[in-house]
């Protein structure tokens, strides 16, 4: 599996996503898959390596991102099928496994329930202190615009 993963062509993508594929390669995907044969790589065995990526740390000692696992599954089937094509293996293993990654937050509308809710939660309560220590600074702030105003001299003509 390391022989196959080390062989990803690299000529055709640019050098910044060919320095984070080695990464992965070298860093993640070998340590946890190199000592398999290709032959042995099947679905569940990819699942299983890729819920314990999961819980493992970044280089910056933090959770994992929630792109990590999509990017290396990306990194893991493109180096699969270069041995699909030539011809170690008959099927790419990664096809078929479904990566639960970063799902990006939508707009929804404001139901008198989901109003209920941000009023009961602290973070509804600490908007609205935050909001109230402030009010005196932004009533200063436009106290001194107004001043600014009153002291500009009139225009000779109107535009």
């Amino acid at each position: 599996m390391a022989a196959a993963l080390a062989r990803q062509p690299r000529t055709w993508i640019r050098p910044t996503t060919c320095l984070a594929h080695t990464r992965d390669v070298e860093l993640v995907l070998i340590p946890h898959l190199g000592h398999y044969r290709l032959s042995d790589l099947d679905g569940p065995l990819l699942r299983a390596v890729f819920a314990d990526v999961a819980q493992t740390t970044n280089a910056k000692g933090k959770r994992q991102s929630a792109s990590a696992p999509t990017h290396l599954r990306t990194t893991l089937q493109t180096a699969l099928s270069l041995a699909v094509r030539e011809e170690l293996i008959e099927l790419n293993p990664a096809r078929h496994i479904e990566i639960h990654g970063y799902q990006r937050p939508h707009a929804q509308m404001w139901t008198e329930g989901r109003v209920g809710t941000h009023r009961r939660t602290s973070r509804g309560r600490l908007l609205n202190r935050q909001a109230t220590e402030q009010l005196p600074r932004v009533r200063r702030q436009r106290l001194a615009v107004r001043a600014l105003v009153a002291r500009r001299p009139a225009r000779a003509t109107p535009r």
